[in-house]
């Protein structure tokens, strides 16, 4: 990611500059020696009378696709916000753990765990949640968006998400899993979240989890 950044600033030095030579050009007092440059066309203009700047143009709706993602990430953020001020919360240790029957799905956002009923909820659930309040993998996915909305261009920048995501839910399966017996009941809580869906990009999501491809 942070290649992509820096690429568009490397300079590549060029050690085969070309070199002109005036001797090797001859003058001449006849006009018929040179080009005609009577015909040449001039650029488009538009109905304004004025010529169309095209890498303006692109540099403008650049920025517009870039303004519109940033603006759809601050979006999702409130969404967040909203929710923990709304909702019923519970101090657990060093998380707040934010309760309401309209979530359908557990996620995680910082330190706080949504969940839709607490006491209630499988205790594995918030222990995977935990996992990504512990690694602070909501950092990772507001560097990503961010990095995402200014790169949109780059069609590696949504690979790279993917395969971030991935890591974060194997990461918090893989602790779970380590620490308990109960397999098969981590795996049916995986199923039944399964059908279930928050959608916003910020949030480490649950049902998400890689587990349920195994």
């Amino acid at each position: 990611m942070l290649f992509a950044f820096a690429a568009p600033f490397i300079s590549i030095p060029d050690k085969y500059k070309a070199s002109v030579n005036v001797n090797q050009f001859q003058f001449t007092n006849n006009f018929t020696d040179y080009p005609d440059f009577s015909h040449t066309v001039l650029p488009a203009k538009g109905l304004s009378g004025l010529a169309i700047d095209l890498p303006m143009l692109l540099a403008s709706l650049y920025v517009l696709i870039v303004l519109l993602l940033l603006f759809r990430f601050i979006v999702e953020i409130i969404r967040i916000i909203k929710k923990m001020y709304a909702y019923d919360k519970i101090k657990k240790d060093r998380f707040t753990i934010v309760v309401n029957k309209t979530i359908k799905s557990p996620f995680s956002f910082l330190n706080y765990i949504f969940v839709e009923k607490f006491p209630g909820v499988d205790s594995l659930i918030i222990e995977h949640e935990k996992v990504h309040a512990r690694q602070l993998h909501t950092i990772d996915l507001f560097i990503l968006q961010i990095s995402s909305a200014l790169l949109w261009i780059n069609p590696f920048m949504y690979l790279l998400k993917k395969e971030l995501v991935a890591q974060h839910e194997f990461l918090a399966d893989n602790y779970v899993l380590s620490n308990t017996d109960n397999h098969e009941q981590y795996l049916k809580q995986v199923l039944i979240q399964l059908q279930n869906n928050f959608n916003n990009s910020l949030a480490s999501k649950f049902n998400y989890s890689l587990t349920k491809k195994d």
